[in-house]
């Protein structure tokens, strides 16, 4: 790892999203809730520009609404070696995610994170399942459940975990996310459709742990680091798995879940198979940039990938840099290691 000022005099620009500030893009009380995780994009710019600054970086933030479309002449005037890019939606739809990669893309400027196919990919958890399975990635048994299929045609093995498709931050997942008969199911999946829209996905649920996997991008091999989701804070009754409260609400029970170290507590095999499933999840998808895998462990003990997040949150005290901590890299450390691999990336 390079020393502190080693760097000093690169250009960047920190590019983010501002259209959390139109509240009334909001087409539901739950889709008005991911405000909050929304608003967190500029917090970690800030944390991201302090950073980079502290090593004597020369970093700049801009922001974007509605279009990337002039996003050359935004960046124009800073000259950027690299853009660390945290753009998650435009005009308030965060399908529009891919925009900000494609245009830097066609611009020519190195960027931090997925490219736009890698982002086109993840946002449908149908489309990331698919990947997956061609590629002999282990996930959980489950199927996308389309806007106009019938209850009548789900399946009946229970318990079920259901959340939406085609949504980021655990928008739509709590309590009730996990159904154990068929008249629970049909009201999940009856209240997602009125509040959210879109494809639901059922899966089975993995009754073991949850393992976040922090992918850092290295010269020659990408690191995995291993943490595991603490639910001991939860209330009796509560079941044991990451909520949209558990991320965002600090007022909620849930917030008690902590992201703890692990890989010094797992077996070798099973540290190894963590190791190959989530790099082989990431290659899946043509991640090559930082990212976050989540699996849980099943009843037999083997880990499956659940969800994939290229780009995942970055904030200072977010998974992947109590992640990054544990193998002894600091904050700075962290934020100035995936600058330096966009800008030598081979894209």
């Amino acid at each position: 790892m390079a020393g502190p000022g080693s760097h000093a005099g690169h250009r960047c620009v920190v590019l983010h999203n501002n259209d959390y500030l139109d509240a009334g893009r909001a087409a539901s009380e739950e889709l008005l809730r991911s405000l909050d995780a929304d608003a967190e994009v500029a917090q970690t710019a800030e944390a991201v520009r302090a950073a980079l600054s502290e090593r004597g970086w020369l970093v700049n933030i801009v922001t974007v609404s509605d279009s990337v479309a002039a996003l050359g002449e935004l960046l124009a005037p800073f000259a950027p070696e690299v853009v660390f890019n945290f753009v998650e939606s435009l005009g308030g739809d965060s399908t529009r995610e891919r925009e900000a990669p494609a245009a830097l893309e066609r611009l020519g400027i190195p960027f931090t994170g997925a490219g736009s196919k890698t982002l086109e990919i993840a946002y449908a958890k149908g489309a990331v399942r698919s990947c997956l399975q061609a590629a002999g990635v282990r996930i959980a048994a489950g199927s996308v459940l389309l806007p106009d299929a019938a209850v009548e045609e789900l399946p009946r093995d229970y318990p079920l975990f259901v959340k939406p498709a085609q949504t980021h931050a655990s928008i739509g997942i709590d309590q009730a996310s996990i159904v154990h008969d068929h008249a629970a199911l049909a009201a999940r999946v009856a209240w997602l459709r009125q509040t959210i829209g879109g494809p639901i996905l059922l899966e089975a649920y993995l009754p073991g742990d949850e393992i976040n996997v922090a992918v850092l991008p290295a010269p020659e091999r990408a690191i995995t680091i291993p943490t595991r989701i603490d639910f001991s804070g939860y209330p009796e009754g509560y079941a044991p798995i990451v909520t949209y409260d558990c991320k965002w609400n600090e007022d909620s029970p849930e917030y008690a879940a902590v992201s703890r170290p692990v890989a010094h507590l797992l077996a070798p095999e099973l540290l190894a198979e963590i190791d190959h499933q989530a790099r082989a999840a990431l290659a899946a998808i043509g991640s090559t940039s930082y990212a976050r895998v989540d699996m849980r462990l099943g009843a037999d003990g083997l880990p499956r990938v659940i969800d994939l997040n290229p780009n995942c949150d970055l904030h200072p005290e977010a998974g992947m840099a109590i992640a990054a901590a544990s193998a002894g890299l600091s904050y700075a450390d962290l934020i100035e290691t995936i600058a330096l691999a966009a800008m030598g990336a081979d894209r």
